[in-house]
C-alpha cells in the first residue's frame, strides 16, 4: 500500500452555540444529529467519495498538529486509486451581525509526500443555498469568488481566517470546497468556528506588498515578488482547470513560465506563509 489510509464516518452535521463572541464551533470530536444535524455534504462529481469525519485522534493526525478529531475529503482511495474529488463541505446557517464576523479553521494533510490538495472557501446566502430547484450546477456557478484558494505547501496544519463584511443582517453558509487534485490522499479540516467582529485583524487571503509582472505576459515568463515567503502559485484557467501549478521552499521572489499556455485569462493563487491572493492574467 503506498499510502497510509485511515477509516472514519461518513455523515452529514452542524453545530450551533451562543457563547460570548463564539456564534458557533466545531471540533469534530462528536459526529451525530445533535451536533452536525445542519451540515451539509456534497458529492459534486458524483463518484460517492465524500467528506467523512474522524471523531478521535489517530497518529497520523496528532503528528501534523491536528488534535482530537477532524474532518477529511480524499483524492486517493485504496479501493478506487486516484480521485478527482469536488466535494463540499457546508457550515449550518449562521447570520452575519452588524459588526461582521470571522471564520478560522486549520486545514492540512496526513502524509510528507503526498499533500498537494487544492481547496477553496467561500461564503453563500442561506437563501441561495436552500433555494427550491437548485442543482448542484447552480451552486458551484453561484459560489463567486472564493475567500480563501491554494494548493497546501506542506502537510502540517496550518491556522487560516478571513472576515465577512458584507452580508450583515443575512443569513449565510460558508462552503469548504475540495477540488482540482488527484492522487494526493487527504485534505483535513479542524477547528471551525464563527465569531462576532473582525477578530483575525486582517484576511489571511490578502499578500502585502505583492507584484505580478509583466502583466499582459508576452515572454513567457512571469515574476512574482512579495513581503512574505511564497510557497506554491497555482494556475486555473476560466473553465476553472487547474493547468499549472509550482511549488516554492519559501521565497520572497519566484518565476513562473507560462509559454506552454495558450494565449488567454487565467487566475494565479499565490500561497505564502502570510496567506493566499489571486491575480488574474493575461497570456498573449
Amino acid at each position: 500500500m503506498k499510502k497510509q489510509l485511515l477509516a472514519g464516518a461518513f455523515v452529514l452535521a452542524s453545530f450551533f452555540a451562543a457563547q460570548a463572541q463564539t456564534i458557533f464551533s466545531v471540533d469534530f470530536s462528536v459526529a451525530d444529529e445533535a451536533t452536525l444535524g445542519d451540515w451539509y455534504l456534497i458529492d459534486a462529481d458524483g463518484d460517492t467519495d465524500n467528506w467523512g469525519v474522524q471523531t478521535t485522534a489517530v497518529d497520523a493526525s496528532t503528528a501534523y498538529g491536528f488534535d482530537g478529531g477532524f474532518a477529511f475529503s480524499a483524492s486517493y482511495s485504496d479501493d478506487a486509486g486516484a480521485l478527482t474529488p469536488d466535494n463540499m463541505f457546508v457550515t449550518q446557517a449562521f447570520e452575519v451581525p452588524a459588526e461582521g464576523a470571522t471564520v478560522s479553521f486549520k486545514v492540512g494533510g496526513l502524509n510528507d509526500e503526498y499533500f498537494a490538495e487544492h481547496y477553496a472557501v467561500y461564503v453563500v446566502t442561506d437563501e441561495f443555498f436552500s433555494a427550491e430547484g437548485n442543482t448542484i450546477a447552480d451552486l458551484i456557478n453561484g459560489l463567486g469568488e472564493a475567500k480563501i484558494e491554494e494548493t497546501l505547501a506542506g502537510p502540517n496544519a496550518v491556522s487560516k481566517n478571513f472576515v465577512i463584511s458584507d452580508n450583515v443582517g443575512e443569513s449565510v453558509r460558508v462552503v469548504f470546497r475540495h477540488y482540482q487534485s488527484t492522487d494526493e490522499l487527504y485534505l483535513v479540516l479542524d477547528d471551525v468556528e464563527v465569531t462576532t467582529g473582525n477578530t483575525a485583524g486582517v484576511n489571511d487571503n490578502t499578500i502585502a506588498n505583492l507584484s505580478v509582472f509583466p502583466n499582459p505576459v508576452n515572454n513567457g515568463l512571469v515574476n512574482i515578488t512579495a513581503d512574505t515567503l511564497v510557497n506554491n502559485i497555482t494556475i486555473v484557467d476560466l473553465n476553472g482547470r487547474t493547468v499549472k501549478a509550482v511549488k516554492f521552499n519559501g521565497v520572497s521572489e519566484a518565476q513562473v513560465n507560462v509559454s506552454d499556455l495558450a494565449s488567454g485569462v487565467y487566475m494565479m493563487t499565490i500561497a505564502s506563509d502570510k496567506g493566499t491572493t489571486t491575480k488574474k492574467i493575461v497570456k498573449n
